[in-house]
């Protein structure tokens, strides 16, 4: 059975990279399209209205993901009857979903003025647009849609990718060829509604070729239905607190500084999210793996496996904020020039933001696999709260740093220290947290000695454009090369980590 988990996240993990680099890099392209064919205010309306139905997607209450947890022992024990009533569930509440979709964002349009300082482009009319990305919103809920749920349950998340991947190369190339050819940008909006149509009809298709036992039939009996309401509570409030932090901050740049300031904003956080997003295929590609090791495995076992996994993390998470300290400017110059760069100050402070992120999300994992979503509802209530506070207090004294650090601070008080805090206390009963929390104050105080060096080194560096980027790039993994072979070998999970990716590489075996 282990060896299945790593066959499993090692699919998980390649299919997943391969779908990252085509859903990061290609609209990286598109990006700069946009800006050079249209206007940077264009893509500042395009994130704008991103951002808010981000927010209005919490109608999903965090429901798939108590639905999956749901499924793991089901699927487990074979029993076919109880997947099938839950994909009924699924199906029935998916429905509701959509309806509140659509007539809550109905509710927001007249509010859309409002959200923006300044004005927009001339040609465009904002509420016409602002359907446009509504209707795709809404469209995955009510056409198959809750299909997806079965594929990751199932660990086979390799299979989604293949199909989002290849719906996303055709999508993007209709898109590139709109805004060059026709510069017509509701043509582009619109094509995000087409492929999410497309997309959603190959996923179901494919999931009835592969899983024709399950049928949207039969019911759950009523102690099930209460879990789940629970699970579904839970998992609502943690989805609001990451829809806050994220989407929040571009409608509050918005507000405070206008569409121009969210289009730099979108960009340097576009290259965060994106190196973040690959960083993620590893978690993405674990999380059904460890979801099965906690329903089968003892939690001695799986904290082990916590900080180990946690030691491997910490090393890339380290690797990617020095590259991102040292390339971040170089990239922008060349991609957008000076014109559209925020001060080093920002830079570094994104970098912050960047490792902020990454230090929770192995332990986050466990705390889905553990289905701890009620019992992390105060804390995602408190940090949810404290980030639009700061927001709103830091935004408006300090606007972009302020913004940036108000989702750094909220992350690293609230969500890393207590969120760590009720995964020991409801699941890894009886052990002490404070080794866990010491090893990441380790790995943060390595990452910023060999992030400075790297810079330092970095900076004298003469010769600019692409060649530039390469030798930074070079420096600063000789650089991390070298610390994590001086230091971390005295690691007592340094074996058990190298052994890992000899069994991953190798296919499980």
């Amino acid at each position: 059975m282990s060896a299945d988990r790593t066959l499993n996240s090692k699919r998980n993990i390649i299919w997943g990279m391969i779908n990252k680099i085509v859903i990061l890099f290609i609209p990286f392209i598109i990006r700069t399209i946009l800006i050079k064919k249209l206007g940077a205010d264009y893509l500042g309306l395009s994130s704008l209205f991103s951002s808010i139905l981000q927010v209005l997607n919490l109608t999903e209450l965090g429901f798939s993901s108590a639905v999956i947890f749901c499924l793991y022992k089901p699927i487990a024990d074979n029993d076919t009857n109880t997947i099938c009533a839950l994909m009924r569930l699924f199906k029935r509440v998916y429905l509701v979903i959509g309806i509140i979709v659509f007539t809550v964002g109905i509710g927001v349009s007249p509010f859309l003025p409002h959200l923006i300082k300044g004005t927009w482009p001339a040609d465009i009319n904002i509420y016409i647009l602002y359907y446009i990305y509504l209707a795709n919103a809404g469209i995955g809920y009510l056409l198959l849609g809750y299909k997806s749920v079965l594929l990751v349950a199932h660990q086979r998340n390799d299979i989604e990718m293949k199909i989002t991947t290849f719906v996303y190369l055709v999508q993007y190339a209709a898109q590139i060829v709109t805004v060059i050819l026709f510069r017509n940008f509701y043509a582009y909006a619109a094509s995000y509604l087409l492929f999410t149509i497309l997309g959603n009809i190959v996923r179901s298709s494919i999931v009835d070729k592969m899983y024709p036992q399950y049928k949207c039939k039969g019911n759950l009996p009523a102690w099930q239905i209460d879990t789940i309401k629970k699970k579904v509570a839970g998992a609502f409030i943690q989805k609001l607190c990451a829809t806050t932090r994220n989407s929040l901050d571009s409608i509050f740049l918005s507000a405070f500084l206008g569409l121009t300031t969210v289009a730099i904003y979108g960009n340097y956080y576009y290259i965060l999210t994106s190196v973040h997003g690959l960083l993620s295929v590893v978690v993405n590609g674990i999380t059904a793996s460890v979801g099965d090791s906690i329903a089968r495995e003892s939690p001695e076992k799986n904290l082990f496996d916590l900080r180990k996994f946690s030691f491997i993390y910490a090393i890339l998470a380290g690797w990617c904020t020095a590259c991102m300290l040292c390339l971040y400017q170089p990239f922008m110059k060349i991609w957008l020039g000076e014109d559209l760069m925020f001060p080093i100050t920002t830079v570094a402070i994104f970098c912050v933001y960047f490792y902020s992120l990454t230090i929770g999300d192995i332990r986050s994992v466990y705390m889905t696999g553990a289905g701890l979503w009620w019992e992390g509802r105060y804390r995602s209530i408190a940090e949810t709260v404290a980030n639009v506070a700061l927001n709103w207090i830091l935004g408006a004294l300090f606007g972009v740093n302020g913004i940036i650090l108000a989702t750094v601070i909220s992350i690293l008080l609230i969500n890393f220290m207590w969120g760590t805090k009720i995964i020991f206390k409801y699941y890894f009963r009886g052990m002490s947290a404070l080794p866990f929390y010491g090893e990441h104050v380790l790995y943060a105080a390595i990452t910023v000695v060999l992030a400075i060096a790297s810079y330092m080194i970095c900076e004298r560096v003469p010769v600019e454009g692409i060649g530039g980027l390469l030798i930074r790039l070079i420096t600063v993994t000789a650089v991390l090369g070298i610390g994590v072979l001086l230091i971390c070998p005295h690691s007592k999970y340094y074996k058990d980590a190298i052994l890992l990716i000899k069994r991953i590489l190798r296919g499980g075996r």
